[in-house]
């Protein structure tokens, strides 16, 4: 990547040059002559001192320098920070700079730490996807040269080699979808830009093509002519073996055991290996351990849906209508619900649920005349949840690109209820997304 800094310092040394050499190098007389040597070196001293103070400096705003820390009580604590480790079972450590004072956190505490990260380019078009829930942006290098820990070229961590079984797919778009299309049991499948599912066994894959056996034959389709390659199914086994789920500003997401963040890097378990990457583009980190389930996979019992727009579906899992991801501004969700008014859900859940937990928002709406400002039509939504026969609980939203966070208490009742409504004529366009939301179960102390 190439460094912005850099190249305004040589600007800024250009510029001096240019500016000083007369006046410094050019003595009239002899007694000025050794005046303008000291000077002149002076000068020189500056040159080189100056442009790497500035990026020095410019590097240390793009370090991490504070975290924001939510709880699953609702407190949420900002600390400055010189390293976080989190790889320990039980808790999380904040140190800060300076003092080094440690901040221990318990495991079962914790909801989610969030980072004050640099945007990331997405690098490579095409996205390689693990068996544990990671999607990393890069390129499988050569599926045949290393048959059993195949090379990875990745736009975070470089050269990644991970085990061969625990690849289940390949992804090539500027967006890559929520989730890997389907593939027929002890088969797989390869998606081209024609629209085709080929159903067979990939022989091998190179940087110009790949090599698929299917029932229209042995074919070798050039790699820019896929879509998607599914390998294996995408059943996530022993999730809370891996509870940490790292979310990263170009989109890629990786699932492990532990990590840790000290000198502006980022080190993370991640398919055998421990590689770095830079700490400035970890987005956040997301706890799902074996006391949180994703609440977009309990069914409800009964749902209504009754749309103010003609051919939508008011209610989504995991996705939005499009097929494409679950996003507020640019926040990026691997799991929830894509909800549009009007519509209302009712569920039965156990006992032993403490809390609700989700960040909400709502993210798109009607074309608004251009004649009219965006907060005099603005979309506005209402969420109303209810706990057990409580009163419905109302949360207003307009369209926002930064989301909210809620904090339900469930108290161990068992009907809970979702509902969501247009506040006006303009909120029927209203798409509300409720990202990464979680059951949290009480936790035994």
């Amino acid at each position: 990547m190439n460094n912005p800094f850099a190249m305004l310092s040589s600007k800024c040394w250009i510029l001096d040059w240019q500016t000083t050499f007369h006046s410094a190098f050019q003595p009239q007389h002899r007694e000025e002559r050794s005046q303008a040597s000291c000077f002149g070196l002076l000068l020189q001293i500056r040159m080189v001192l100056v442009p790497l103070v500035f990026v020095f400096a410019c590097a240390q705003s793009f370090s991490q320098t504070s975290v924001v820390v939510r709880l699953c009580d609702g407190r949420v604590e900002k600390l400055p920070t010189e390293a976080v480790l989190a790889e320990s079972r039980t808790q999380l450590t904040v140190v800060e700079p300076k003092t080094k004072r440690k901040h221990e956190f318990r495991r079962s505490d914790l909801w989610q730490i969030e980072f004050n990260a640099q945007p990331l380019p997405r690098g490579s078009l095409e996205q390689v996807w693990l068996k544990d829930g990671s999607r990393l942006s890069g390129r499988l290098l050569n599926w045949a040269v290393f048959p059993s820990r195949p090379a990875v070229q990745t736009d975070l961590f470089r050269t990644l080699q991970v085990w061969e079984d625990s690849i289940i797919g390949l992804t090539r778009g500027i967006s890559p979808p929520p989730r890997l299309p389907p593939a027929p049991a002890g088969k797989n499948l390869l998606c081209t830009t024609d629209g085709d599912q080929l159903v067979g066994q990939l022989l091998h894959l190179n940087a110009a093509a790949v090599g698929f056996r299917s029932d229209l034959g042995t074919l070798s389709i050039p790699r820019e002519k896929t879509t998607a390659l599914v390998l294996g199914p995408q059943k996530l086994e022993n999730a809370h073996e891996k509870p940490w789920l790292l979310y990263f500003t170009n989109g890629d997401r990786v699932r492990t055991d532990s990590w840790a963040i000290q000198s502006g890097r980022l080190q993370c378990a991640l398919s055998g290996a421990t590689p770095a990457a830079p700490a400035v583009f970890l987005q956040r980190a997301l706890l799902l351990n074996e006391n949180a389930e994703p609440f977009s996979s309990v069914q409800p019992q009964r749902f209504s849906m009754r749309p103010r727009l003609d051919g939508v579906r008011a209610i989504v899992v995991d996705r939005r209508p499009d097929g494409g991801a679950l996003q507020i501004g640019k926040r990026v969700y691997s799991f929830g619900l894509h909800l549009q008014p009007d519509c209302e859900m009712e569920y039965v859940l156990d006992e032993s649920y403490a809390l609700f937990l989700t960040e909400w928002g709502c993210t798109s709406a009607l074309t608004v005349p251009q004649s009219a400002t965006r907060n005099e039509h603005s979309p506005r939504a209402r969420l109303l949840l209810a706990v057990a026969d409580g009163p419905w609980q109302t949360f207003e939203a307009r369209q926002s690109d930064i989301p909210q966070h809620l904090v339900l208490p469930l108290s161990g009742a068992r009907n809970f209820r979702v509902r969501l409504e247009a506040v006006d004529d303009w909120g029927a366009g209203a798409h509300v997304v409720l990202g990464d939301p979680l059951l949290v179960r009480v936790v035994q102390k």
